[in-house]
């Protein structure tokens, strides 16, 4: 009777045990990931200056902005991990400048505010440039769970 009683809460137990790492292996082979991120990498031949917005938390209704992260040629960054939590994709606001006036934006769909300086601020709707602040083009990039962990290289 002893032994019949400690399989049954063997069982009981196995059955009660978290699923997080079964439930991660099938999201895995099912090609859905969690998690993400976006690096960037410098090959300009000069230093770089990046600012970058992304929503910092998986709940967070608005993106962060940072700036400035200097990435020195040959180098490369990660600007950001997450998880996608309640959000199907995340993006990636970047504008990039050295120290010659060259600038990268990709495709420019944006407009965001920055500073000369080191800055950090949450990017609400109804923004509008402070005196000391330039407004700059931005561009996006899609992160995707197909797609999660997203590397720009700059030229």
């Amino acid at each position: 009777m002893g032994l019949k009683w400690v399989t049954q809460l063997a069982v009981v137990a196995v059955m009660l045990l978290p699923t997080a790492g079964v439930a991660s292996d099938r999201d895995r082979a099912s090609g859905r990931h969690d998690d993400y991120s976006a690096t960037i990498c410098n090959e300009s031949g000069s230093k770089i200056y990046v600012a970058y917005a992304w929503r910092v938390n998986d709940t967070d209704e608005y993106r962060t902005l940072f700036g400035w992260r200097n990435i020195e040629t040959g180098d490369c960054s990660t600007l950001f991990e997450g998880n996608f939590g309640q959000y199907s994709n995340s993006y990636l606001y970047y504008y990039a400048e050295d120290d010659d006036g060259y600038y990268w934006s990709g495709n420019a769909e944006t407009e965001l505010c920055v500073p000369e300086y080191r800055f950090e601020r949450v990017l609400y709707d109804d923004y509008t440039c402070d005196d000391d602040e330039e407004l700059v083009e931005f561009g996006v990039k899609e992160i995707t769970s197909e797609r999660p962990h997203y590397t720009l290289t700059l030229e």
